[in-house]
């Protein structure tokens, strides 16, 4: 049986250059985004951006 296929969780938008995480994922569940004010970040579905963006 082959190993699954793991594919990012990123998405870079039109436009815009991916940057690596900076720092380590804070917690389960974050995944690195891109915020459109400050830029890449860590980002919960539940409890939105880390370090407090809006």
């Amino acid at each position: 049986m082959a190993p699954p296929v793991v594919r990012p969780a990123y998405v870079a938008p039109p436009g815009v250059v991916y940057v690596e995480p900076t720092y380590a994922i804070p917690g389960p569940g974050y995944v690195w985004a891109y915020h459109p004010h400050y830029g890449w970040g860590w980002h919960h579905p539940q409890y939105g951006w880390h370090r407090g963006w809006h």
